[in-house]
């Protein structure tokens, strides 16, 4: 055995000794899966009187100085989080789904009511789970026969071939489909939205902000358009609580279930099998050096002493028998995330670290299929294999997303630097998975919409200099 095999080993035992600490009532289930650390930022000192303490990126571009915003906003554009989003559905279809029988035919009602919203009993849950899943042969829509669209209330469905965009979105198709499909119009909604925006306000640009999932969907759109468009109607893009990375939570979900807002987790995984926004989340591959991402001798999954890494993934749904996830995964997995090039617009983002967050799995059985699969088109067993969760606190981010994950907005500070546009990225120590729910992220957010609006900030506002 020689030392670099010994020296792997002790690593793979230390992150394995990790010891796993339970979730505060009441917070959100986040289950993150992976061994290997990333390198924590180094906490700031604590603002005077003892208040938070923070750890600001900065590249040093300054728009205080030469008032870039002194004309304001035109208006805030909003990306919500996915699963925050209520969607409805039409069942219309000439034969059922895999022998399914469930839906009736013409029924119009909700499949997805966000927080706070009730979910199917397991008697009727197959109609539910063929509604909610995306269907691809090359291409990703809808089920066969099925309608879906955001609301709340699942009154008279939207005209299909409608471009005006009702500042929602279906969370469940925030990776390709906007971009790949007839339906996929979204992209061109929204652009031609903010045009109108920008054009009723003389001239005066909108700001984007986004939300969790909603961070790497307003990536996608903005690096949709070209950086002339970005430039002429974006004055600054503000992703708090990113995954620009991926998170570990939408890798469980399929290993153990899902029971997102009190889903019974066995439905919840039978959903998640083929929502392509939970495997556009999956953990992205990256190379040894790059702090922001998995490498490819990281496991995120140990079954058994069969260790899966961000490179092996797919191998693990084919392993599992999930044919037809896995099939989602390779059109959903290599995208502009990858690339992760600079959007070369003003840049805000506002992260939590140093919660506890799961960074690892044990698995005390082989994933095979008789134990997890039957290719991913309903009436998949339930996992019942006991499992260990780890938490590395070298990768502790907002206890949703890792810090690699959450923090990889700095990644973009030099090429930003080198143009001459803004790229600011601070942590707030302790920050959960939330919007602005601490003093200090509140205060900033405050500053920031002064800043923005070409205001004087408001006494306090100390956002360059922590």
């Amino acid at each position: 055995c020689n030392c670099k095999t010994m020296a792997a080993r002790r690593r793979l035992r230390l992150a394995l000794a990790v010891v796993a600490t339970g979730w505060c009532a009441g917070e959100p289930d986040a289950m993150a899966v992976l061994l290997g650390a990333a390198t924590a930022p180094p906490p700031a000192p604590p603002l005077g009187g003892g208040a938070e303490v923070t750890t600001l990126d900065w590249n040093g571009v300054d728009p205080v100085t030469d008032k870039r915003y002194a004309e304001g906003y035109a208006e805030v554009l909003e990306f919500r989080g996915f699963s925050t989003g209520a969607l409805c559905a039409k069942v219309d279809r000439k034969a059922p789904i895999n022998g399914h029988t469930w839906c009736p035919d013409n029924a119009t009602y909700p499949i997805w009511g966000g927080k706070g919203g009730k979910f199917p009993d397991p008697q009727t849950a197959q109609c539910w789970i063929d509604s909610i899943h995306a269907f691809h042969d090359g291409k990703v829509d809808n089920a066969p026969g099925t309608q879906v669209w955001v609301s709340s209330s699942c009154g008279t469905p939207p005209d299909p071939t409608s471009l005006e965009w009702n500042k929602n979105y279906d969370w469940r198709f925030s990776g390709k489909r906007p971009q790949d499909t007839e339906h996929g119009k979204l992209w061109p909604q929204i652009a031609a939205f903010i045009e109108g925006k920008v054009q009723k306000a003389n001239g005066k640009k909108v700001v984007v902000y986004a939300h969790s999932g909603g961070t790497i969907t307003a990536y996608a759109f903005l690096m949709s358009q070209t950086e002339a468009w970005r430039k002429q109607n974006i004055l600054a893009y503000m992703p708090v609580v990113p995954v620009f990375g991926g998170t570990i939570a939408s890798v469980q979900a399929i290993v153990s279930g899902w029971n997102q807002y009190g889903l019974d987790k066995c439905i919840g995984r039978q959903a998640a099998l083929l929502i392509p926004s939970l495997l556009w989340m999956w953990p992205r591959l990256g190379h040894p050096a790059d702090k922001f991402l998995w490498n490819d001798t990281q496991a995120i999954v140990n079954a058994s002493g069969d260790l899966y890494t961000a490179k092996t993934l797919e191998k693990m749904l084919d392993d599992m028998g999930l044919t037809e996830t896995a099939a989602l995964l390779r059109v959903e997995k290599a995208d502009l995330l990858d690339t992760f090039k600079a959007p070369l617009v003003d840049t805000y983002a506002l992260y939590g670290y140093g919660v506890p967050t799961l960074t690892g799995l044990e698995i005390d059985i082989k994933l095979t299929p008789e134990n997890f699969g039957t290719g991913g088109l309903g009436g998949e067993p339930c996992p019942t294999a006991k499992s260990k969760e780890l938490k590395d606190p070298d990768d502790a981010g907002d206890g949703i997303g890792p810090l690699r994950s959450t923090a990889r907005a700095s990644q973009w500070s030099d090429v930003h630097k080198a143009a001459g546009v803004v790229n600011w990225n601070m942590g707030y120590q302790g920050m959960k998975h939330c919007e602005f729910c601490t003093p200090q992220s509140k205060a900033d957010h405050e500053c920031l919409l002064a800043l923005f609006g070409g205001k004087a900030l408001p006494s306090g506002c100390n956002l360059f200099k922590r």
